[in-house]
């Protein structure tokens, strides 16, 4: 196999010297080989976020499938679904606000009680401990830090705070341009159109028609349209897009209406 435009011989790597542990992706024509994970030991190769975090100080953990921000979750079953995120036996997940902050921290799941992780177990020091949530509506691909000051960040015995720190990049998506609207006649008026991702947390989203750019109502109907779940009744706020919201358009504020002829594009990025 080709690496940086060399070939290695069967015995130039030998099974002692490959970390079984890590996953390598070889990439035909870009030189690279992707490292996922942290290292198993001091040997292990690493990939470019895991060196970026250690510079930082921070201490990286193995990835978690979901953070919870939002609620303090039973520490038992498969039933949660932090971030929207559905849970099975062994998935790895961030709890940021336990009502008991003792119990913040990175859990593994199981149909009976959750246990902590060897990587972050009782009795150890959470400070600096870094993770990305690999899934979820909102949080997938974010990375969180234990913010708690070392010396006061002893796991199950101290109250520990995570803050996000890090993301993945956001990027523009090729999904949802050129479509074809409902006709519509009025104010509210659904175009028939639902967006298809959710956007990144960026705030960026723009509506285009016909190539130029229009009115978005950010959690108001009175721009010339408005994302809504609920059929149009309430305004969805731009940062609280998810996929699946529609679009709906307000021809008497746009002082036009919509036709089958109208090519409507969304413009956002994720993630």
């Amino acid at each position: 196999m080709p690496i940086r435009g060399k070939m290695l011989a069967a015995e130039t790597i030998t099974p002692r010297e490959v970390d079984r542990t890590a996953l390598y992706d070889y990439e035909a024509g870009g030189g690279d080989i992707r490292v996922s994970d942290v290292p198993a030991n001091i040997q292990s190769s690493v990939n470019q976020g895991y060196v970026d975090s250690v510079a930082a100080g921070l201490r990286v953990k193995p990835n978690v499938v979901a953070v919870e921000i939002v609620n303090s979750l039973a520490l038992t079953g498969l039933t949660a679904t932090p971030d929207g995120v559905t849970l099975s036996d062994e998935n790895r997940v961030l709890l940021t606000v336990q009502s008991n902050p003792i119990e913040n921290g990175i859990w593994v799941v199981h149909p009976a009680g959750w246990t902590r992780p060897a990587d972050f177990a009782a009795g150890g020091d959470a400070s600096g401990a870094h993770t990305f949530a690999t899934r979820g509506v909102k949080w997938e691909g974010t990375g969180w830090v234990c913010v708690t000051d070392k010396g006061s960040a002893e796991i199950d015995a101290d109250p520990l705070q995570f803050s996000q720190f890090g993301d993945r990049p956001a990027i523009p998506t090729s999904d949802d341009k050129n479509r074809a609207s409902a006709v519509t006649s009025g104010n509210y008026q659904t175009t028939g159109l639902t967006i298809t991702n959710t956007p990144a947390r960026d705030g960026y989203v723009e509506v285009g028609v016909g190539g130029e750019q229009v009115p978005l109502g950010d959690g108001v109907k009175t721009a010339y349209c408005y994302f809504s779940v609920d059929g149009g009744t309430t305004a969805r706020p731009i940062a609280d897009i998810q996929a699946g919201d529609t679009l709906y358009w307000n021809g008497v504020v746009a002082e036009y209406d919509l036709d089958a002829d109208d090519r409507i594009d969304f413009n956002y990025n994720v993630r």
